[in-house]
């Protein structure tokens, strides 16, 4: 059985309007995990979201992979920071324990999700072009997903979608977003990945 362990945070609702606020932030801030000891700055004038508001935005993507899959799913998520600075332009992050001897091959989880991901695009309706690769932060190999959405009339872009996913320690699955519709926000929250370390390496 695959573990879902990050699919809920990425289908978050697709907006027609692109975010007119394109100002550049100076100033960042700093988070830091210990469970998988990962530090970074982001952008100090985004919005942290509550524990509330992040359910609200699991709840919509989990409705829309139960209806992929065809059977309801449990999120076992441990949700860190999720920023928001519009409903176009945010970041998420979620830590999921996973076991290879009982979940199976990490790597094998992270292709079924992927493919679930296409095909939960597909169901919407949505356009989408996609490409799966790998990249390295901090020195660590993560696999990635990128795609961009399109409006079905204009063919507009809707918003652009990263997806970084590692396992940490043998043992837990450390994924995070960046969702952004032009290069001035993707600027913003690839600071988040420039500045990213990690103390512990496997």
């Amino acid at each position: 059985m695959h573990k879902l362990s990050f699919l809920v945070i990425i289908i978050i609702g697709f907006q027609s309007c692109e975010s007119t606020n394109n100002s550049i932030s100076s100033k960042t801030k700093t988070y830091k995990n210990e469970e998988v000891g990962w530090t970074f700055n982001y952008p100090g004038d985004w919005k942290v979201l509550s524990n509330d508001e992040i359910q609200m935005i699991e709840l919509g993507g989990s409705e829309a992979i139960e209806k992929t899959l065809g059977q309801e799913i449990e999120s076992t998520n441990n949700n860190l920071l999720y920023l928001q600075k519009d409903e176009n332009n945010t970041f998420t992050s979620t830590l999921n324990s996973f076991d290879p001897a009982i979940d199976g091959s990490y790597s094998e989880n992270q292709q079924s999700i992927f493919q679930i991901i296409i095909e939960t695009y597909r169901n919407q309706g949505i356009q989408f072009d996609y490409k799966v690769g790998n990249t390295e932060v901090d020195g660590l190999e993560f696999a990635t997903f990128e795609s961009t959405l399109y409006a079905p009339e204009t063919k507009d872009v809707l918003f652009n979608q990263i997806i970084y996913d590692r396992l940490i320690n043998n043992n837990t699955s450390l994924s995070f977003s960046l969702n952004y519709v032009n290069d001035q926000y993707k600027q913003q929250l690839m600071g988040i990945v420039e500045t990213s370390k990690f103390t512990k390496r496997q």
